[in-house]
């Protein structure tokens, strides 16, 4: 039994862990059994990635950075599920998130567009709304470019 990395088509990497790991030390193949118990000392960080209780602890941080970095959402929300985190406390954490998300943005918009206004001389509705307009188009280009280049690599 081994573990793995996989890489998805963004680029975010996830460990692959075998299912029976934790019935594997008492299979009764002794080979297989001693490669079973090597495993959690090859791999700390593992034993501390299972542990429910780790999610739980770092919850807050775990809910914002999930907010912040595409991909990792559903990732998180489902693992927090999985893990029986309290509803209220989860809630909590993912609406603190989403304030201070879109009030950073609003805010990052706003600055932008008030520099904008006053250096190009826009009307400020226009000023305000270009950087959001760009940088909604900017995403799906980089990705694309990013997917291209990641293609031409491997092959």
């Amino acid at each position: 039994m081994h573990c793995g990395w996989l890489a998805d088509r963004f680029g975010v990497t996830r460990q692959v862990v075998p299912t029976r790991l934790g019935a594997l030390p008492n299979d009764p193949e002794r080979a297989r059994a001693a490669r079973a118990a090597w495993l959690p000392r090859r791999l700390p960080r593992l034993r501390s990635a299972l542990q429910p209780g780790a999610l739980r602890q770092n919850l807050p941080t775990a809910v914002l950075l999930a907010r912040v970095i595409p991909g990792l959402r559903l990732v998180t929300y489902t693992a927090c599920g999985f893990v029986r985190v309290p509803l209220l406390r989860f809630s909590a954490w993912v609406l603190l998130a989403v304030a201070l998300w879109t009030g950073g943005l609003y805010w990052a918009s706003a600055q932008i567009g008030s520099a904008l206004s006053r250096i190009w001389g826009l009307p400020a509705p226009v000023a305000v709304a270009l950087p959001i307009v760009v940088f909604a188009a900017a995403v799906p280009l980089v990705r694309a470019t990013r997917m291209s280049l990641l293609r031409r690599s491997v092959s």
